[in-house]
């Protein structure tokens, strides 16, 4: 599920400095043209790379939000309003279509994770912006850290130590109701240096959807944290476990996914089934503000977003 360490360090690092010193040095560069339309264009495509694919959770959420403001402004000031409005079309472009859901059915759950800020950094129905999608059980997978209040999903870029990852020890409910087919709870929570290649999922919840071939999985949970064991029933918001970083992951956080088919006690085969939550489709960088306890209350089942 994860890159080896050294990749994953590689590519943790690489996203800081782009996002902190090469993007904010290219738009000096183009403030200081005479004319900068051009390298305006030249510099269009890794733009919105950075916004759409960049790790924003790395260094600060909020610099997202300042770099597509100076951009704009750097635009209007250079070219008045046909390039800002160019850039503007060309962010609502991409969003459209990385954005758009999976085909079929898609499986309406509850979030599991609440009283935080939340950021989907895997996540969609393409590599570009979900690298579980060239799995098939786990093509619309979701990876899923907290945000602390300047925006970064701990303190530091890439810390050693679990416990500064804002997510490590979240709580986690259940995003359904359904009967437990799974539940892991006594691997350890590895160092982010460390992997367990064995135990791909760490620790890990599987769910049966009532009267549906579906099954929903929950990953890399805190060691001791499981709170159910199989064959028991659970309602939408009820608490089964906290965030770890078990398994075969380079830092904490919240593995979710929906398949059809397969063992009902593995997270590892079946055929991906797209999810939704509160109707809401998530890819790379969405926010999720959660902020009110989790209701205990029916999950939705699916429904036909094929159109959406």
């Amino acid at each position: 599920m994860s890159p080896s360490p050294s990749t994953q360090r590689f590519l943790v690092y690489s996203w800081a400095f782009l996002s902190i010193l090469v993007l904010p040095a290219t738009l000096y560069g183009l403030w200081r043209q005479e004319s900068s339309a051009p390298a305006y264009f030249l510099a269009m495509p890794s733009f919105l790379f950075l916004i759409f694919i960049g790790r924003w959770d790395l260094v600060s959420y909020g610099l997202r939000y300042l770099v597509i403001f100076a951009f704009l402004l750097l635009a209007w000031y250079k070219w008045g309003w046909v390039l800002p409005t160019l850039t503007v079309a060309s962010l609502w472009y991409v969003w459209f279509l990385l954005s758009r859901p999976g085909p079929g059915p898609t499986v309406e759950l509850q979030f599991p994770l609440y009283r935080g800020t939340f950021c989907v950094v895997q996540g969609g129905a393409t590599s570009w912006v979900n690298r579980h999608h060239v799995s098939v059980s786990q093509r619309f997978a979701l990876d899923v850290v907290a945000l602390h209040r300047v925006g970064a999903r701990a303190k530091g870029i890439y810390p050693s130590r679990l416990e500064n990852y804002r997510i490590f020890g979240e709580k986690v409910y259940s995003p359904c109701e359904g009967i437990i087919t799974a539940a892991v709870d006594h691997l350890p929570d590895m160092p982010p240096t460390q992997l367990d290649t064995k135990n791909i999922a760490g620790n890990y919840i599987v769910i049966r959807l009532n009267e549906k071939d579906i099954c929903v999985g929950l990953a890399h949970l805190q060691q001791g944290s499981v709170s159910i064991k199989p064959g028991e029933h659970v309602q939408p918001g009820q608490l089964v476990a906290r965030v770890g970083n078990s398994g075969n992951t380079t830092e904490p956080h919240l593995h979710i996914h929906a398949k059809r088919g397969g063992r009902p006690n593995s997270m590892l085969d079946g055929e991906g089934v797209p999810m939704s939550f509160g109707g809401r489709w998530f890819i790379r960088n969405s926010i999720v503000q959660s902020r009110l306890p989790p209701v205990q209350a029916r999950c939705a089942g699916s429904r036909d977003q094929a159109n959406r």
